[in-house]
């Protein structure tokens, strides 16, 4: 059993074994790393980045890195990709087909090849004259040919009916949500990378002030076994400053690995790999914002509302389809015939005007050339109307008629509940901004006390432990006013975003007057 005062001398003994320990360690670690050949070296710890990242560095990076924006520039482009297929419908259009083909006729002939008998004189020969004929019909032996047809389609807009109004409404809308919803995304990877680059300057505050909670316990500990060793402390105050040791040790280890942890997030962010070390600075980002009065009508134009007004359009575009497409379909059709070529033409009430040539021609086996059809030409007016279809177009009108309702009412809701959106994150901004300053005044405080210890101290009025204890004040003041900040830049963040304005503003900052939808310029 190891007895009071041994127990106080073999916890110092302990504690210097350990240290011994830990740096035999590390000069054993520091000499592998000298022998081990310089490639390994390399491929085990990457070279940091030269430059500083600060928060305006950070977001910078991320616009152009992170794989939000990858991801969003590919959905720009497909969703215009989808707007131009729309348009499409709306442009000329022409085709062409066609190719060779065999033929078998029976029983006929060309015109001309059947060798007949000279005519009757009179009306005696006549019956006689027909059977001959008759017969020389039914002796031609089948006829065979090759041919081809080739056909020319084309079709064009003559004027702007409903319809095509309504397919150009939708492209346009589906166009301009594209820009939106990248904007969207921007804002998310501007927020992201902020979060990330705060993760690791609060991680990195938070380990400091565990590390001055570690230094305060561990001279917590030699003071306890110094005053047990004098006699003026008891067993109980040493276990109780051990427990505080192992507590204050054990919040480091967390605090490191929260560190590690911050770290990888951010590389990710910004499209680094998760071992690179990054230097991250503070830096004090603008407090620029509008006013209250300038948010709510800015918020008036954002993204989602703008979403939504689009919808309304969206949906007044397919009632009118669906009106129009329960009509009876209406056409002037027209079409001449020559032996070997047959134009066709017509004009719908939808305003569009569509033509087909067709060139046939065939060769018989024999070589004469067999005409299609004798010359011939058609104009009339040709109209569809379902008469039952089960209900269908009239169940489309109706939905549609209903979507119309349901998107204008969402757009209400949206436009009031914005107004509260921006109201609410004023007043968070407004907050968040008191409490930074509050944050502030307490750091500047505890500086002050730690001066006043330090002074005492070289006074001989105050002891290492005040010192230490100034330290950990310091560092958990620290700790808060990089919260307080972290809160601040998010609540700006949020306020900017409920307006409508966040990547703009941080588009400026950067010095970017716009983002290039470059795909090939962006994540090398």
């Amino acid at each position: 059993m190891i007895s009071v005062p041994d127990r106080a001398a073999a916890a110092r003994r302990g504690l210097l074994g350990a240290a011994l320990l830990a740096g035999a360690a590390l000069l054993m670690a520091l000499g592998l790393l000298v022998l081990e050949p310089g490639p390994a070296r390399a491929a085990a710890a990457p070279a940091p980045p030269a430059e500083v990242y600060d928060a305006v560095r950070v977001v910078e990076r991320a616009l152009t890195h992170h794989l939000g924006v990858r991801a969003a520039q590919l959905q720009y482009w497909l969703a215009q990709a989808r707007a131009e297929e729309q348009r499409a419908a709306l442009r000329p259009a022409l085709s062409v087909s066609g190719g060779p083909y065999r033929l078998w006729r029976e029983g006929t002939s060309p015109s001309g090849a059947v060798a007949l008998p000279r005519p009757p004189d009179g009306y005696e020969d006549l019956l006689p004259w027909l059977g001959d004929v008759f017969q020389r019909l039914q002796e031609q032996p089948e006829i065979t040919a090759n041919g081809y047809r080739v056909t020319l389609t084309a079709r064009a807009s003559l004027w702007r009916s409903p319809l095509q109004q309504a397919l150009a409404q939708l492209a346009d809308a589906n166009s301009a949500q594209a820009v939106a919803d990248f904007e969207n995304a921007l804002g998310g990877a501007i927020v992201q990378s902020l979060e990330a680059y705060y993760g690791v300057l609060r991680a990195e505050a938070a380990l400091r002030a565990a590390q001055a909670a570690l230094r305060e316990a561990e001279n917590r500990v030699a003071e306890q076994a110094e005053r047990l060793a004098a006699g003026t402390a008891t067993q109980a105050d040493l276990l109780q400053a051990e427990a505080q040791l192992y507590r204050a040790q054990a919040e480091a280890v967390r605090a490191e690995g929260e560190l590690r942890a911050a770290r990888m997030g951010l590389n990710q962010s910004l499209g680094y790999p998760l071992t690179t070390v990054l230097a991250v600075a503070e830096t004090e980002i603008p407090a620029v914002w509008p006013s209250l009065e300038e948010a709510l009508d800015l918020a008036q134009q954002r993204g989602d509302v703008q979403r939504a007004r689009r919808d309304l359009e969206r949906a007044r575009a397919s009632d009118v389809l669906a009106q129009e497409q329960s009509k009876p379909t209406v056409a002037l059709v027209g079409r001449y015939r020559w032996p070997d070529v047959e134009l066709s033409v017509s004009v719908d009430r939808h305003g569009y005007l569509g033509g087909t040539v067709m060139n046939t021609r065939q060769v018989s086996d024999r070589g004469q050339a067999i005409p299609s059809e004798t010359p011939n030409w058609m104009v009339g007016l040709e109209v569809e109307w379902p008469l039952l279809d089960g209900g269908q177009r009239q169940a489309q009108r109706a939905q549609a008629a209903l979507q119309v309702e349901l998107a204008a009412l969402q757009v209400e809701q949206l436009e009031q509940a914005v107004q509260a959106e921006v109201t609410a994150a004023y007043a968070r901004l407004m907050a968040a901004e008191a409490g930074l300053r509050s944050a502030e005044q307490g750091v500047e405080a505890a500086r002050q006390g730690l001066a006043i210890a330090q002074q005492l101290r070289a006074a001989g009025a105050a002891t290492d432990g005040d010192v230490l204890r100034a330290e950990t004040a310091v560092a958990q003041a620290e700790l808060g006013r990089l919260e307080a900040s972290y809160a601040l830049t998010l609540a700006q963040a949020a306020y900017l975003q409920a307006a409508g304005v966040l990547v703009p503003h941080w588009l400026s900052l950067v010095g970017m007057e716009h983002l290039q939808l470059d795909l090939n310029s962006v994540l090398p």
